[in-house]
Protein backbone atom coordinates (compact mmCIF):
# COMPACT_ATOMS: atom_id res chain seq x y z
CA UNK A 1 0.00 0.00 0.00
CA UNK A 2 1.48 3.37 -0.96
CA UNK A 3 1.51 6.34 1.36
CA UNK A 4 0.44 9.79 0.15
CA UNK A 5 2.89 12.55 1.07
CA UNK A 6 2.01 16.22 0.78
CA UNK A 7 4.22 18.22 -1.61
CA UNK A 8 7.19 19.75 0.20
CA UNK A 9 6.90 17.49 3.24
CA UNK A 10 9.54 15.00 4.32
CA UNK A 11 9.30 11.47 2.97
CA UNK A 12 8.79 8.65 5.46
CA UNK A 13 12.01 6.85 6.42
CA UNK A 14 10.62 3.33 5.91
CA UNK A 15 10.52 3.48 2.08
CA UNK A 16 11.94 0.38 0.39
CA UNK A 17 11.68 1.17 -3.33
CA UNK A 18 15.04 2.54 -4.51
CA UNK A 19 13.44 3.90 -7.71
CA UNK A 20 10.56 6.04 -6.40
CA UNK A 21 11.09 8.96 -4.03
CA UNK A 22 13.22 6.89 -1.66
CA UNK A 23 15.89 8.32 0.58
CA UNK A 24 18.97 6.57 -0.78
CA UNK A 25 22.70 7.03 -0.61
CA UNK A 26 23.58 8.37 -4.06
CA UNK A 27 27.31 8.42 -3.42
CA UNK A 28 29.30 11.12 -5.21
CA UNK A 29 29.63 12.19 -8.82
CA UNK A 30 33.03 10.48 -9.03
CA UNK A 31 31.82 7.34 -7.25
CA UNK A 32 28.02 6.93 -7.47
CA UNK A 33 26.38 4.21 -5.39
CA UNK A 34 24.88 1.17 -7.10
CA UNK A 35 21.45 2.66 -6.36
CA UNK A 36 21.92 5.34 -9.02
CA UNK A 37 24.20 3.71 -11.58
CA UNK A 38 22.66 2.72 -14.93
CA UNK A 39 21.08 -0.69 -15.36
CA UNK A 40 20.61 -2.58 -18.61
CA UNK A 41 17.77 -4.58 -20.08
CA UNK A 42 19.49 -7.56 -21.71
CA UNK A 43 17.32 -9.21 -24.37
CA UNK A 44 18.28 -12.78 -25.21
CA UNK A 45 16.50 -14.98 -27.78
CA UNK A 46 16.68 -18.25 -25.81
CA UNK A 47 19.17 -20.58 -24.15
CA UNK A 48 20.66 -21.68 -27.48
CA UNK A 49 22.83 -18.53 -27.60
CA UNK A 50 26.57 -18.80 -27.17
CA UNK A 51 27.21 -18.82 -23.40
CA UNK A 52 30.67 -17.25 -23.80
CA UNK A 53 29.09 -14.24 -25.53
CA UNK A 54 26.60 -13.77 -22.70
CA UNK A 55 29.39 -14.05 -20.09
CA UNK A 56 31.47 -11.44 -21.94
CA UNK A 57 28.47 -9.10 -22.25
CA UNK A 58 27.79 -9.33 -18.50
CA UNK A 59 31.48 -8.68 -17.74
CA UNK A 60 31.34 -5.62 -20.00
CA UNK A 61 28.23 -4.35 -18.19
CA UNK A 62 30.18 -4.59 -14.91
CA UNK A 63 33.35 -3.12 -16.42
CA UNK A 64 31.64 0.09 -17.53
CA UNK A 65 30.19 0.57 -14.05
CA UNK A 66 26.55 -0.42 -14.38
CA UNK A 67 24.81 -1.64 -11.26
CA UNK A 68 22.99 -4.54 -12.88
CA UNK A 69 20.91 -5.90 -15.69
CA UNK A 70 17.50 -7.42 -16.28
CA UNK A 71 17.50 -10.62 -18.34
CA UNK A 72 14.54 -10.92 -20.72
CA UNK A 73 13.65 -13.69 -23.13
CA UNK A 74 13.06 -12.29 -26.62
CA UNK A 75 11.23 -15.26 -28.21
CA UNK A 76 10.60 -13.94 -31.72
CA UNK A 77 8.85 -10.78 -30.57
CA UNK A 78 7.10 -9.45 -33.64
CA UNK A 79 7.49 -12.66 -35.65
CA UNK A 80 10.25 -14.97 -36.86
CA UNK A 81 13.53 -13.53 -38.09
CA UNK A 82 13.91 -12.99 -41.83
CA UNK A 83 14.53 -16.26 -43.65
CA UNK A 84 13.14 -18.52 -40.90
CA UNK A 85 9.58 -18.79 -42.21
CA UNK A 86 6.70 -19.12 -39.75
CA UNK A 87 8.29 -21.40 -37.17
CA UNK A 88 10.71 -20.95 -34.29
CA UNK A 89 14.32 -21.60 -35.35
CA UNK A 90 15.05 -23.61 -32.16
CA UNK A 91 13.22 -26.20 -30.09
CA UNK A 92 11.86 -24.31 -27.08
CA UNK A 93 11.13 -27.57 -25.26
CA UNK A 94 14.95 -27.78 -25.06
CA UNK A 95 15.96 -24.09 -25.05
CA UNK A 96 12.88 -22.36 -23.63
CA UNK A 97 12.78 -20.24 -20.47
CA UNK A 98 13.28 -22.33 -17.32
CA UNK A 99 14.57 -25.43 -19.10
CA UNK A 100 17.81 -27.18 -18.09
CA UNK A 101 19.64 -25.19 -20.80
CA UNK A 102 18.82 -21.93 -18.92
CA UNK A 103 20.17 -23.29 -15.66
CA UNK A 104 23.68 -24.02 -17.02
Amino acid sequence: MSQVVAPGSALPRNRTDDQVEAEIDAGTFQNPSTNVRPRFRYWIPDASVDLDTVVEDVKEIARIGASGFELLGFYLYGGPPAGFGTFAPVDWSVYGWGTAAWRM
